[in-house]
């Protein structure tokens, strides 16, 4: 079995909502609802589907590994989302603030985890997955979104 650096990747998760912030605070407020192309979310949907995800699927699928035998875990339907709920109308720090509070949620029970729930098994998308295996692909969805905001149109900088 291979050993899994459980403690840096919650490190990881867990500085997450600062990091947003950051990104976030370098953001040109002008271009938020701006999508770089007709297929890529705006920074305002970036965050968002961030917070949505986190909330009613990372958070809901940690819960379910941990208090069922081997769940079925759902999927959501990010881009329908987006359009649905017109992030583009949302208010940005109320979406940094949803997904900072629905990542302490999933950090309280992914630190009460013990070392044989990480190997606790659920169907996702149609594969056994593990808990180590859904919070591999949480880190990889965050840093894929972080890379989107990176490359976001940012506020001028002060003469």
């Amino acid at each position: 079995m291979v050993e899994v650096p459980m403690s840096a990747w919650l490190d990881e998760l867990a500085a997450a909502p600062d990091h947003l912030r950051r990104l976030c605070a370098q953001l040109d407020p002008h271009n938020l609802a701006v999508r770089p192309a007709t297929d890529q979310f705006s920074p305002l949907e970036n965050v968002w589907h961030l917070r949505d995800i986190e909330m009613e699927g990372y958070l809901v699928r940690i819960e379910q590994i941990l208090t069922s035998d081997k769940p079925v875990l759902g999927d959501i339907k990010g881009d329908q989302l987006a359009i649905d709920r017109r992030y583009n109308e949302l208010p940005l720090q109320a979406g940094i603030e949803g997904f900072s509070a629905a990542r302490a949620a999933s950090m309280q029970l992914l630190r009460s985890a013990t070392s044989k729930d990480w190997t606790r098994q659920a169907i996702f998308e149609g594969q056994l997955i593990t808990l180590a295996r859904l919070v591999e692909m949480v880190m990889e969805h965050d840093r894929g979104h972080f890379s989107c905001l990176e490359g976001a149109h940012v506020a001028p900088l002060a003469a």
